[in-house]
């Protein structure tokens, strides 16, 4: 009996291994990809809104489909934008409105994975400033720190103040960017306020230095601003390298895809694990603390909303002057073609 039970245990085991196995195993690499070496484009190593592109390259998913790829920092989601839009690099992880955006000057981009079904923007004033804080109108003459112009968290703190009937150039702005220098001006006194992403938002807010006002991060938050959970991070190219290049785009979204649902199941401690030291500075306890709270906004399966491109037109309507110009094209602006392919693929 003994020996029976040992061996039944065993078998039970070996299956589980097996399956596990079965379960994580990346599906055999893409024959003939058009551009196996490319570059990825994203504002900021440290950034919780790039980490689903980020991960994809730490967990080797990008190599297990054949791809080549190099991962730049760029500075910021603006500057990431511009290297886009300039042909330095192949694609991006960015913010989807950005594509929406650009369509009204004619800058043909396209999301093809959706990374973010929340943003990780937000903004808080410092503790001083805080204190004596009663309405929105209280932020006129304040001075922000963004991470530059024209970013995600530029743009949610103008949209923020747009819904109050507060004018943009009545709340100026400087660029701080998304690290230490963010940071850095928010203790140095430098600045009243600033709209930024984790992890420099989480670092001020754990330390006590600022105080968030408005939020993105939560449904709620995104809700009041947006009218719903908002799409933001996404993979994305020019629409034209994407007709050209569509065995390259769909490893780079299976690798996006399995990279998603890792993270969907993965605890702050695995992430750390995999990511490189320099992710978790600091402070490995505060990056844990912005990790558990972040893990409700990034997507589980990468599709967009089929209202996403209309939720994006009416946000950035009040401040985008020449924004009427994309309507015709919004349909253009993501696809979900590569998702669900690489969903029937078992990836």
């Amino acid at each position: 009996m003994k020996f029976r039970a040992k061996t039944l245990t065993a078998i039970v085991l070996a299956l589980a291994t097996s399956v596990a196995s079965v379960v994580s195993a990346p599906a055999a690499p893409i024959s003939g990809i058009e551009k196996p070496t490319l570059k990825i484009g994203v504002g900021s190593k440290n950034g919780f809104f790039f980490l689903p592109a980020l991960l994809a390259d730490a967990l080797g998913y990008y190599k297990d489909e054949g791809l080549n790829v190099e991962v730049i920092d760029l500075g910021s989601g603006g500057k990431a934008l511009e290297a886009l839009v300039g042909g330095s690099v192949d694609t991006i992880c960015g913010a989807y409105d950005h594509v929406v955006q650009l369509r009204s000057k004619n800058v043909a981009l396209q999301a093809y994975v959706l990374q973010s079904r929340l943003p990780d923007y937000a903004f808080g004033l410092v503790k001083s400033k805080a204190a004596s804080y009663r309405s929105p109108a209280d932020l006129k003459g304040m001075r922000f720190g963004v991470s530059s112009p024209g970013s995600g968290s530029d743009m949610f703190l103008k949209l923020y103040l747009a819904k109050h009937g507060i004018k943009a150039s009545d709340v100026p702005t400087v660029a701080v960017g998304l690290g230490p220098t963010a940071v850095a001006a928010v203790r140095s006194g430098q600045i009243d306020g600033i709209a930024n992403n984790d992890p420099v938002l989480g670092i001020l807010e754990q330390s006590g230095d600022i105080v968030i006002i408005g939020d993105g991060r939560t449904d709620k938050g995104s809700t009041e601003v947006y009218g719903g959970p908002y799409p933001t991070a996404a993979m994305v190219s020019y629409q034209d390298f994407i007709k050209k290049n569509p065995k390259t785009v769909q490893a780079l979204t299976n690798a996006s895809i399995r990279a998603l649902k890792w993270m969907s199941k993965a605890t702050p401690e695995e992430i750390i694990k995999v990511m490189p030291p320099q992710f978790s500075q600091p402070d490995a306890e505060v990056t844990k603390k912005i990790l558990a709270n972040l893990q409700h906004t990034y997507s589980a399966n990468g599709l967009f909303p089929d209202n996403s491109a209309q939720m994006a037109f009416d946000a950035l309507g009040p401040y985008v002057p020449n924004i009427a110009a994309a309507k015709d094209h919004l349909d253009q602006t993501f696809t979900n073609d590569f998702v669900k392919a690489a969903g029937s693929a078992g990836n």
